[in-house]
């Protein structure tokens, strides 16, 4: 199967609103529809997903939260081009209108997830200048995301901050997409059944540029995390040299010389942790962790 998001680009729905800071149904109270020729698919206000379902026995807050689950489902892979027929969950609530300051912005939202096989969750925002008809030539102006990597039994809160890509345009679209299964839809691979990702009380949550702490200010943006080949970075200050150590700690890669977009081969590697730093003539520097599959 292709790498891609199902969903990415192809609803639109008018329910979210970077002024007001809010998400129409952030909370996942709102009932849920059935979408008319996909079975077992549902619908509700400001979300659309393929197998995504209600839950009331433990919301993280009012009567119900949602989740999204990896589902063996033939007649929908069929429709959707999957061979093995295993779906994977994937819940989108989309935006499309005038944005103001979108690098302000971060997203809140309480997640649990049962990871099978392990399988990898993956929460993706972008933000989109959608140009013309058609999604051939849309241009992603901002991205951020979050990774689950092992299962999580109880409501933990997670936030994502929105990083320049580099590319410029007019920010008119704004997409928030849960997915259970990162294998089959963001990296290469076979999702797992059962990879169950539960969401509830999603929020927009302005952070003016005052209010930011230095960290912050001069991050980075790494994806697609986890990685299977390709590894993309967006660095966003003066970064002068990055290093990529084994999770033992041992140094196996080093560059000196950084650009704004930059693209590091992991292909090579074996699966396992990574730890990505990027360094500053000062001394200061920043890590994240980079999961290869």
């Amino acid at each position: 199967m292709k790498r891609k998001l199902l969903l990415t680009g192809s609803i639109f729905l008018t329910t979210l609103s970077l002024t007001g800071q809010t998400i129409v149904n952030g909370n996942c109270e709102s009932a849920l529809v059935p979408i008319p020729g996909l079975t077992g698919n549902n619908s509700s206000e400001g979300w659309i997903g393929f197998e995504m379902r209600g839950e009331n026995t433990n919301p993280h807050s009012g009567a119900q939260a949602y989740y999204v689950e990896t589902t063996n489902d033939p007649t929908l892979a069929a429709a959707l081009g999957i061979s093995s027929g295993i779906v994977p969950g994937i819940a989108l609530n989309s935006y499309k209108g005038a944005m103001v300051a979108p690098q302000n912005v971060t997203v809140g939202f309480w997640y649990m997830y049962t990871s099978v096989n392990g399988d990898y969750a993956t929460i993706e925002v972008n933000v989109i200048d959608t140009m013309n008809t058609g999604s051939s030539d849309d241009i992603k102006m901002y991205q951020g995301s979050f990774t689950a990597s092992s299962s999580v039994s109880t409501w933990t809160n997670g936030t994502i901050s929105l990083l320049p890509t580099g590319n410029t345009g007019t920010p008119n679209r704004f997409d928030i997409v849960m997915v259970s299964s990162s294998a089959g839809t963001i990296t290469a691979g076979t999702p797992s059944e059962g990879s169950k990702l539960w969401f509830d009380d999603v929020t927009l949550n302005t952070v003016s540029s005052a209010g930011l702490s230095s960290q912050q200010l001069t991050s980075f943006a790494s994806y697609p995390n986890p990685v299977t080949d390709k590894l993309s970075l967006t660095i966003n200050d003066n970064f002068t040299s990055m290093e990529i150590m084994s999770a033992d700690g041992k140094i196996i890669y080093h560059q000196d010389g950084l650009f704004p977009t930059m693209t590091i081969d992991f292909s090579a590697y074996t699966k396992g942790s990574y730890f990505l730093k990027l360094k500053k003539e000062n001394g200061d520097s920043e890590t994240t962790k980079i999961i290869k599959q």
